[in-house]
């Protein structure tokens, strides 16, 4: 369980970590929210990657992407950060909901 200066920082409910460490929780939406968040991290870390690798190329040739392409894989980024933490809020709320029916 989450000491009480973590509580502050956490989304999901000391309810739901209650739950999780005493296995009653059903998992399979958390694990979902997990697959769904290491796909994401994974993505945009490639393409701040590659944007990275791209700054070094334009400094040394012609050969870089575009401003707007670069733009655009930004917005990618951003996008699927905002989606994944749409999936994160969801997935606590009905963490959540699932808890209380259960009380």
């Amino acid at each position: 369980m989450p000491n009480v200066s973590d509580r502050a920082i956490l989304r999901f409910s000391a309810k739901v970590h209650a739950a999780a460490q005493n296995q009653t929780l059903d998992s399979k939406h958390l694990l979902s929210c997990v697959e769904d968040s290491r796909a994401i991290a994974t993505g945009v870390g490639t393409v701040l990657t590659m944007l990275q690798h791209n700054e070094t190329v334009r400094h040394h040739s012609n050969d870089a992407l575009s401003l707007l392409v670069v733009d655009q894989l930004l917005g990618l980024c951003r996008v699927s950060l905002s989606l994944l933490n749409e999936k994160i809020e969801w997935t606590a709320d009905f963490l959540d909901s699932q808890i209380k029916g259960q009380i």
